[in-house]
């Protein structure tokens, strides 16, 4: 009679203790490397996250265009969020007279003057209002904060970006802003 080796002595059983080693060793690694990619993603994020914006910040970049900025000039917004548009505003003598919006020119005249740097002025306004008491304006619960970040130009004052979003929710809207002074 021939007898049979032992279990452990197939190579089949060798291969499976190997692919068990193996199959062990990569749960162990993917979560330790899941765990280290995060931290690291973290630090930088947080690292390099923009502050948010304050009263002070804005009053004063408000005050610079009051005082600085030009009387004509074209602006173009590329609003980003839930309202995607692209507006296009010209401003001759601190008065309206074109307006477009993604082309097209809107009948209610009222809307033209929210583009304006006047108007986004009194948008972020609104906006840094509305974060004190995010529950009432934005419908959230208790525990929602809001973040705020703008970006003036250092010469003219006027917010080049705009961002406002609404932690733990998907509310959020970004503005792009470019300015053309017109002699």
């Amino acid at each position: 009679m021939v007898s049979q080796p032992a279990d452990s002595d197939t190579p089949d059983a060798g291969n499976t203790k190997r692919r068990m080693s193996l199959l062990i060793v990569i749960l162990l690694t993917v979560p330790v490397c899941l765990f280290l990619g995060m931290a690291v993603l973290i630090i930088v994020l947080n690292g390099n996250a923009p502050e948010t914006l304050t009263r002070a910040e804005f009053e004063a970049a408000r005050q610079k265009w009051k005082a600085q900025g030009p009387s004509s000039y074209n602006v173009d917004v590329e609003v980003r969020g839930k309202q995607p548009a692209k507006y296009h505003v010209e401003v001759r003598q601190g008065e309206v007279v074109a307006y477009t919006r993604n082309g097209l020119t809107p009948r209610n005249r009222g809307t033209w003057e929210t583009w304006t740097i006047p108007g986004q002025y009194e948008m972020i306004a609104h906006e840094l209002n509305a974060a004190d008491n995010p529950q009432a304006v934005f419908g959230v619960p208790k525990d929602a904060s809001v973040w705020q970040h703008a970006e003036f130009d250092a010469q003219l004052g006027y917010p080049r970006r705009y961002e406002r979003r609404v932690l733990t929710t998907d509310l959020w809207i970004e503005w792009l802003t470019t300015l053309e002074v017109v002699p």
